[in-house]
């Protein structure tokens, strides 16, 4: 039972360091014992048989591959004292560039090796531009709090540079004719947040100096044929450098350089550039706040730099001026076209007027409100954010109010997602606490059955006792065993995505009757099947609990003063569902319990063996599966379990 545990336990670890689109796992011989849907359809996509089971055939087939030779030099070096390895190559794919990434995990018991997981990444332009959008928007939403600069430059570098497969990146800040390192990752950084080597670069000198000067991005991808590089760190095999540009005048550079030649290719100058701009919109809104507190009068209302719509009225309510950022957002949000000296009613939307007025009033009695408004556009709704404040003269006097309008559609959903996640937070914290207790009190009391037993075995002199001990010994081995796997099954339910695929069911049910044949009962059990349907889509695995936990509760839990005891499965199918119905003439459910059926650790009878996990993780796999279970049981009649599971929600 040891041994068990502790193989799923090493497949469960592995597994779970993998973060890769494409995984697999193998045994000690280098077979397959997992692929995920995604490694699946690669070997699909190779013309590799599904039979293919082992790595060392598919070395034998690609011999000779530029691929398969990284991946042989790597797992080559993987021992155990160097479990984990990560690595990279390039890779033409149908005459398009990729950047293959890589990783192997292995698990070793003493000199012998037991599982390794290998994942990879395929870094396709494609793949890199749609990261770069998704990362950036989580950029935007901490940038946003951030209202240091330099501060806002290690954010770039942690949120977005770093996972763009860069071996390392470095952002430089012109100070007068220099340009000195300010952030970096890679071998460019040392500690939490310090770069490795202030090296100090002029203007005019080496590949970022040339950008500097020039302003124009630069790319090389041998570096020692090239005029402009100086070596600094390390010989590099290749450079890409972009300037950061902020209203119109040279900021800094972003670096990145790879001690492969030809690494970078023109998306990665491509995604440089628009980190950049990104970032030079940010540092402009920052800039623009500090120059807010400079400006007098009417320029203090107009901040071209910024995204932000912002509006300056009289105290008329007649619109005085704006800036560029206003013209396309109040189009885009009201179909109004600004104009100066435009009264109110013509400037601002009806259904805005009463927000309007009460917060223009309130800011020209010398108020600073703020307020945020849900605002429907066509098919989606956007979240703004409204600040009024009012306009002053030099002498203090009041002349009229300005008005912010800020789309913070991005913030609002990810703090609604975080409320999300909160909640959910503190519900898994709750059952996480029952499910703590119970295990500690569950597991303690066959532990303490199976060290009297020991006691009571060593110390007897008779071999009938010792049969009798040794039978309770493996009852109460057994009943842990169970708890365990239950355990297991939970846990690994909501650990793994679902993974569909063909599952044909009389297999399963087979497999698990050869299985059943030592499950006391189940001899006296008549079983029957009923498929008008014998193979349908969905998970395998999570099929699998289905199907166990329900069977076993048949012989579980039958009517052993009935002659004779029958369970029925029953396999079929509508337009929307899959139907799996498993009914008993067993000892059923009373009425009243119906309703806790599903809790955590909930026994019909506290004397019943087991762990009361059972159902309770069904309806958990149904539920991750998007179905449902349905239950119809008489006390001493039997008892129908039905689980639908639906069509389009799984094939989608």
């Amino acid at each position: 039972m040891k041994s068990a545990l502790s193989r799923d336990t090493q497949m469960l670890e592995l597994l779970g360091n993998i973060r890769r689109e494409y995984c697999a796992l193998l045994d000690s011989n280098l077979n397959f014992v997992y692929q995920n849907t995604a490694f699946k359809k690669l070997m699909a996509v190779y013309g590799v048989d599904e039979d293919q089971v082992s790595l060392k055939e598919l070395f034998n087939q690609f011999e000779g591959e530029t691929y398969t030779k990284h991946w042989q030099q790597a797992l080559q070096k993987i021992d155990k004292d160097q479990r984990q390895i990560q690595f990279s190559y390039n890779l033409n794919l149908n005459q398009r560039k990729a950047r293959i990434e890589a990783e192997a995990h292995a698990a070793y018991d003493g000199e012998e090796l037991q599982f390794l997981a290998i994942g990879m990444d395929e870094v396709t332009d494609l793949y890199l531009m749609h990261r770069f959008e998704k990362l950036k928007s989580n950029f935007l939403v901490k940038a946003i709090k951030v209202d240091d600069e330099k501060e806002l430059l290690w954010v770039l570098i942690d949120e977005l540079l770093s996972k763009l497969y860069f071996e390392d990146a470095l952002i430089l800040k012109k100070e007068g004719d220099l340009l000195i390192p300010v952030a970096a990752f890679g071998n460019q950084r040392k500690d939490l947040r310090d770069v490795a080597s202030i090296v100090k670069v002029p203007i005019d000198q080496g590949i970022t100096g040339h950008v500097a000067k020039t302003g124009k991005s630069y790319l090389t991808g041998d570096c020692a044929e090239d005029p402009y590089y100086i070596s600094r760190h390390f010989d590099a095999g290749s450079e890409v450098a972009v300037p950061i540009m902020v209203r119109g005048k040279i900021y800094g550079v972003i670096n990145g350089e790879s001690e492969q030649k030809h690494f970078f290719r023109s998306v990665h100058q491509e995604l440089l550039e628009k980190a950049a701009e990104v970032l030079q919109h940010r540092i402009e809104e920052l800039n623009s706040k500090a120059e807010l507190q400079q400006l007098e009068q009417r320029h203090l209302a107009i901040i071209n730099s910024t995204p932000n719509s912002f509006l300056l009225f009289d105290r008329a309510f007649q619109l005085m001026s704006f800036n560029t950022a206003a013209i396309k957002a109040w189009l885009h949000f009201t179909n109004v076209h600004l104009a100066e000296g435009q009264d109110h009613q013509e400037a601002i939307p009806p259904t805005l007027v009463e927000t309007f007025l009460r917060l223009g009033n309130q800011a020209l009695k010398g108020n600073h409100k703020q307020e945020y408004l849900a605002w429907d556009r066509e098919s989606d709704t956007y979240q703004l954010k409204l600040n009024f404040a009012p306009a002053r003269e030099a002498s203090g006097a009041i002349f009229g109010f300005t008005m912010l309008v800020e789309d913070v559609t991005e913030l609002y959903v990810a703090n609604e997602s975080l409320r999300e996640k909160n909640i959910n937070l503190e519900l898994n914290n709750k059952e996480l606490d029952q499910f703590v207790y119970s295990i500690s009190h569950d597991l303690r009391a066959p532990l303490s059955s199976i060290m009297g037993l020991v006691n009571l075995i060593e110390n007897s002199k008779h071999l009938p006792e010792t049969k009798i001990y040794a039978k309770m010994l493996q009852d109460a081995t057994e009943s842990m065993d169970s708890y365990i796997r239950n355990i297991l099954e939970y846990s690994r339910n909501k650990r793994f995505e679902v993974d569909l695929s063909e599952v044909f069911v009389p297999r399963i049910v087979e497999e698990m009757q050869h299985k059943f044949r030592f499950i006391p009962g189940y001899r006296e059990l008549d079983f029957i099947t009923d498929y008008e349907i014998k193979t349908l889509i969905s998970d395998p695995y999570r099929i699998e609990i289905v199907l166990n936990n329900l069977l076993t509760n048949a012989i579980k839990y039958r009517d052993i003063a009935k002659s004779k005891s029958w369970c029925k499965l029953r396999l079929a199918e509508s337009d929307a569902w899959y139907e799996i119905e498993i009914s008993d003439n067993g000892i059923g459910i009373p009425a009243d319990k119906h309703a806790q059926l599903f809790d955590m650790f909930f026994k019909v009878k506290s004397e019943h063996p087991g762990s009361g996990l059972g159902l309770y993780i069904l309806k958990e796999v149904v539920d991750s599966l998007k179905g449902k279970v349905e239950v119809t049981s008489k006390e001493k009649k039997g008892t129908t379990f039905t689980v639908l599971l639906p069509k389009e929600t799984l094939n989608d």
